[in-house]
């Protein structure tokens, strides 16, 4: 998942940020006396109500990511298919050219299992053309056409699953801003309809100062920047070697799980330095847990060396 150029202002979840709308609504309308005094009336009850619904109707990260997963399960489907319909039509020039030959080594399969994706999708058009290159003299060892035009369905379906997958990455990052777009909103307009409480209250009653009090800290404002640190890394297939995109990565205290790019790249900030492990899971992988050492405007840095479940890691040296 790519890092998002919209900085999120408020730190708490967008449950909690909601609940907080409901309070300020509450709080305008109890309230309304004071209020009106800024002229502060129905207008910004409506903008608060409106804008709150927004945030409570917009679709969770969990089911954009959803989206993200079947796309990605559909991709690789449809890519062990394609390196099965290669290795099909790989037997005849074997047989015919020998695996020493020039015209052999023109397919350049060699090392097709840890091709990304689009790699194996490119080698599949290779393969089709160089089949058809040779068609004739193929077609003694059993190379037919309906052979050849079942890998070049089958790339052009990788293709567009590979798009596909893209997109549903790149709606994902849309609708994350989006989110932020519309928590931003609404957390600003509360700040200033509570600062303007506090100042109001301060003199007069604490207990409703403390109303219009927004974070649990001596202050009433957001928890110190020293409190929180960052985290990034990549997540890489330990069998292969290769990236694994569409990987999460979950740090305690932070409310959306990382998702790593087609470079396996993730990164997740303002995790609060208490966090001492971050959880790291990916389809068809078997889980791994990472200790972390976070502190306060540092990024660690962290690899997740995945391995597939059906492929157990090497003992530990």
């Amino acid at each position: 998942m790519r890092k998002t150029t919209l900085k999120q202002l408020f730190q708490m979840g967008y449950a909690a940020l909601s609940s907080l709308g409901n309070n300020c609504i509450f709080l305008v309308g109890r309230d309304g006396d004071m209020f009106a005094l800024y002229n502060i009336g129905e207008e910004t009850v409506t903008f608060l109500t409106d804008t709150n619904q927004q945030l409570q109707d917009f679709p969770t990260d969990e089911e954009f990511l959803g989206d993200v997963s079947i796309a990605t399960e559909k991709r690789d489907l449809t890519a062990d298919k394609v390196k099965v319909a290669i290795r099909d039509i790989m037997l005849r020039p074997r047989m015919i050219f020998g695996e020493h030959s020039t015209k052999y080594r023109k397919f350049a399969t060699q090392g097709m299992d840890s091709l990304d994706p689009e790699k194996l999708q490119r080698l599949a058009c290779r393969v089709v053309r160089i089949a058809n290159l040779y068609f004739d003299e193929l077609e003694p060892a059993g190379l037919t056409h309906a052979i050849v035009t079942n890998l070049e369905t089958l790339a052009a379906q990788l293709n567009t699953q590979i798009e596909e997958k893209e997109d549903a990455v790149f709606n994902r990052d849309e609708a994350t801003e989006k989110r932020i777009e519309i928590g931003n909103l609404l957390y600003n307009k509360i700040v200033i309809l509570y600062d303007i409480g506090k100042t109001y209250w301060f003199d007069k009653s604490e207990a409703k100062y403390n109303d219009y009090v927004i974070y649990n800290t001596p202050t009433g404002a957001p928890p110190p920047v020293g409190e929180k640190g960052d985290a990034e890394g990549i997540m890489i297939n330990g069998a292969t070697n290769q990236p694994i995109v569409g990987g999460l990565i979950v740090a305690d205290g932070v409310d959306a799980p990382a998702v790593t790019n087609v470079q396996g790249a993730w990164n997740v900030d303002d995790i609060p330095t208490t966090t001492t492990v971050l959880r790291a899971s990916a389809p068809g992988m078997g889980n791994v847990t990472q200790a972390v050492n976070l502190n306060p405007n540092e990024t660690d840095y962290v690899v997740f060396v995945m391995w597939p479940v059906t492929t157990p890691p090497p003992p530990a040296p």
